[in-house]
């Protein structure tokens, strides 16, 4: 914060002119120097009474061994609060910290203070204190001489000096002068704001990585702990928003596919990789799993197959079918959030994914899942079972 802000027209104390606007000004300067050596605040009204001519007078006891109570425009006493305050130095400082590898930091001094940094913005803050994007209006900053919630909450400034509101309520306990309340948001408005905040913060690109993003908000909502949930979740996000080919990657990190290779009978196989597209498909959009794929089912009969043999179809089936279930949700629990978001919630974020990729639809998203799961299964120098695997793909997933 500059200098200048707290710059003063006319003196203030015993004897001084005592506008109120010069007066705001040193009753922040001193309650700012008086937590530096714990002493309780003073009042902050603007106006100046016995209070505030005795931290004056204090105040220059302690820093040139006497006082008069009085603090005129560019003398020792005011230059000396200025510099107190533009110092560094944050008293009984916590440090709050949220997201993955405590992505989101923020210092606050025990009466609010804040030193923005390089590459800070309020929605930071917002969630490293609170876990969620939407309470960049708990900042502030002193304006002619009173606390003002910030304007505009993405202008701050490197170095600059601003304030955690409530903390410093906190600090003043009944010694502060009013400030202006809090904006109510709507839920469309905290959405928004969640939505831009993440696209600031992972440069989401495309129509996809916003959508999914703002599909997030929905079934997780915009309090906390959606902070958890994009910051674990988003870096692979914005691929998965760019292709469909993470749809599949749960098979791959679970070894789905390397049971389906151990399977002899190739038919069996595809009947089992069918299954797991149906069950994360049916995951996906909070349906029942398929008991079966009744025209694939029923081709084997028309075929021969013996009651074993259709046995083994089932088996494999219900085996597939569970371990693909199993293996979306072992995925959401690692890739969005840690210990403190629910398994339901990370289930949910990440079904919410795979839905607004597949554009809503479980038709697409079942087709895509064959194709990943085909390519991930089936040995690339048998042509002809690829071909057959292929040929199945317009046997739509049952409505």
């Amino acid at each position: 914060m500059s200098e200048s802000t707290f710059l003063i027209d006319r003196p203030v104390g015993a004897g001084g002119d005592n506008n109120s606007v010069d007066t705001f000004k040193i009753q922040a300067l001193l309650n700012a120097a008086r937590v530096r050596i714990n002493k309780p605040p003073i009042r902050l009204d603007g106006d100046v009474g016995p209070e505030t001519i005795g931290a004056i007078s204090e105040f220059q006891r302690q820093c040139f061994g006497k006082g008069d109570g009085r603090v005129d425009p560019g003398y020792n006493t005011l230059r000396r609060l200025i510099e107190i305050y533009v110092e560094p130095k944050l008293v009984q400082a916590r440090t709050y910290k949220s997201g993955k590898n405590d992505r989101y930091q923020v210092t606050v001094g025990t009466d609010g203070r804040i030193i923005v940094q390089s590459d800070d913005w309020t929605s930071k803050y917002s969630a490293a204190i609170y876990g969620d994007y939407i309470h960049a209006d708990q900042f502030g900053r002193y304006e002619n001489g009173q606390m003002k919630r910030l304007a505009d909450p993405n202008l701050i400034r490197t170095g600059e000096l601003i304030y955690h509101i409530p903390t410093f309520e906190n600090f003043m306990g009944d010694k502060m002068g009013p400030i202006p309340k809090s904006i109510s948001l709507s839920e469309t408005a905290k959405k928004q704001i969640t939505v831009d905040a993440a696209k600031q913060d992972f440069k989401l690109k495309g129509d996809y990585g916003v959508k999914i993003i703002d599909k997030i908000a929905d079934v997780v909502g915009t309090a906390s702990p959606i902070v958890e949930v994009i910051s674990y979740a988003a870096p692979f996000l914005e691929a998965f928003a760019e292709r469909f080919g993470l749809v599949a990657v749960a098979f791959e990190m679970y070894t789905m596919n390397r049971d389906f290779l151990n399977v002899s009978d190739k038919d069996v196989r595809m009947y089992g990789m069918r299954s797991a597209a149906y069950a994360t498909t049916a995951w996906a959009f909070n349906k029942t799993i398929p008991t079966s794929s009744p025209k694939v089912r029923g081709f084997h009969q028309q075929n021969g197959k013996s009651l074993q043999q259709m046995a083994r179809l089932d088996q494999f089936w219900m085996q597939s079918a569970n371990a693909a279930k199993s293996s979306q949700e072992r995925f959401a629990e690692e890739k969005f959030g840690g210990p403190t978001v629910s398994k339901e919630t990370k289930w949910n974020a990440w079904k919410a994914a795979l839905r607004t990729r597949a554009d809503d639809s479980p038709a697409k998203l079942s087709k895509e899942l064959m194709k990943q799961i085909g390519e991930l299964s089936l040995e690339k120098t048998i042509p002809q079972t690829k071909r057959i695997w292929e040929s199945g793909f317009d046997i739509q997933y049952p409505q």
